[in-house]
Order: C-alpha cells, then sequence, then structure tokens
C-alpha cells in the first residue's frame, strides 16, 4: 500500500456483468493487479472506491476479497450482485439489503457443538453494518423500488427447486440465496471492516430460475450496478 493512499470503499462482484457499468463510470481510473484478479481504482461522484470481479463461488470470493483487502486500504465491503428470492413477498428486480450473512450449506451439527450454517470458530451470522443497511435501503426506497431489509445465504450451488427454496428459508431464515455474499463477509469480519451485501433478485430460486436468471440476470446485475453508484455519495 503506497503512504497517502486514500481507503477506499471495496465494491466486490462475481461477474463482468455486475462490476462492468460502474467500472465505466469511474474518474481518474487505475488498474492495479492483486495476484487473484485486477482491482480498479478510482473514484465515483469524488469518493475513493476499488472494484473487483471475484468469480464465481464462496472459495473466489474469499480469495479475492481478502487480495484487495491486503493490497489496498479499504474502510468497507459491500457486495453488489443478483439473488435468488427466498422471501415469497419477493419478486423479479426487487432489491434486497443484508441485515446478516450465513451460509446454508454448512454442516458439521454431527460434531454436536456447532449449529447448521456455523463454520466452527465463526458467527453462524454475519451481521451487516447498521448505517451502511440504512443508507442503502433509505436510497432504494427513494427511488420507489422495492427494498428488502432481510438475510442472505449463500452456498456453492444454484438453487431451482421449490422445496429446496423452502428448506433454505426454513433453516436460515434469509430473504435470498446467492454464491459469494456470506465468504465478503466472513472476509471483512476477519479484517473488522463494516459490510454490506446488496442483491437483485433475478429469479424465485424453485423450478423455472435457470430460465428467469438467463433473461433478467443481465437487466438485474446492471440496475443493481447503477443503483449502488447512486448511493456512493452518502456512504462517503
Amino acid at each position: 500500500m503506497g503512504e497517502g493512499e486514500p481507503r477506499r470503499i471495496g465494491i466486490i462482484g462475481a461477474m463482468d456483468i455486475e462490476v462492468d457499468d460502474i467500472v465505466a463510470e469511474l474518474e481518474h481510473a487505475e488498474l492495479r493487479e492483486l495476484g487473484p484478479a485486477p482491482a480498479w481504482l478510482g473514484e465515483l461522484a469524488g469518493v475513493p472506491v476499488a472494484v473487483v470481479r471475484s468469480g464465481v463461488g464462496k472459495g473466489a470470493a474469499a480469495a479475492v476479497a481478502q487480495a484487495l483487502v491486503s493490497a489496498v486500504p479499504v474502510r468497507m465491503l459491500i457486495n453488489t450482485g443478483v439473488a435468488g428470492a427466498l422471501d415469497p413477498v419477493l419478486s423479479v428486480g426487487d432489491v434486497v439489503v443484508s441485515t446478516f450473512a450465513t451460509y446454508h450449506d454448512v454442516d458439521v451439527s454431527v460434531l454436536h457443538t456447532y449449529p447448521r450454517c456455523c463454520v466452527p470458530g465463526f458467527p453462524r451470522r454475519f451481521k451487516a453494518d447498521g448505517h451502511l443497511v440504512e443508507v442503502l435501503a433509505r436510497q432504494r426506497a427513494e427511488e420507489k423500488e422495492r427494498v428488502l431489509k432481510g438475510g442472505i445465504a449463500s452456498g456453492d450451488r444454484f438453487v431451482n427447486d421449490a422445496g429446496e427454496r423452502a428448506a433454505i428459508r426454513k433453516l436460515t431464515k434469509a430473504a435470498c440465496c446467492e454464491m459469494e455474499g456470506t465468504a465478503v463477509a466472513q472476509v471483512a469480519w476477519m479484517n473488522d471492516l463494516p459490510f454490506v451485501v446488496c442483491r437483485a433478485i433475478s429469479d424465485t430460486a424453485e423450478g423455472t430460475s435457470s430460465i428467469d436468471y438467463a433473461h433478467f440476470e443481465p437487466l438485474a446485475a446492471s440496475a443493481m450496478a447503477k443503483r449502488l453508484m447512486r448511493a456512493i455519495p452518502a456512504l462517503a
């Protein structure tokens, strides 16, 4: 890290389509190689940010999030992208701002010490920063979008079954599911950084999800990125 380098808002999305619109709007952009993935450093509305595409899945998200934190002075982590709905009130295009993040595919309960969804040595739920949650939720509501503050559940599989959707909802009490957010949250927790996950709903995590996702994912991801950019000044 260079001396005098500003502390930045770290923004992580899994796929190009989740970060391309943000990168395109950066001022004074600079590309920095982190190892696992490049980071684009620049400013949005005068606010220093670092934007990274992690790749899909928990392992990729964790590796890139830690590489970013180690190489660039960041003051918070924001994970953006799309998700499948678990809460039945949600529809495609709605926004979930995380109050907590948890894993839905972790189970060491056979040891009789840990509840399901809990990685040994870590919280079962990683609590998102309250200020970030309120700022992002308020900004979304002001734009007349349906916004739900709720939990996000992460796992290394695409949920495409109504029964599985209901089981994950019952287990985690989360509003939506995806594949990276909790890994970013865990890295934030380990580095004592505030975090929030902000996701647009691309599908309803049931039988037609693969079709819905293919159709709506580009639209939802791009819209989510643009919405997040409009909130950045309030996070400065």
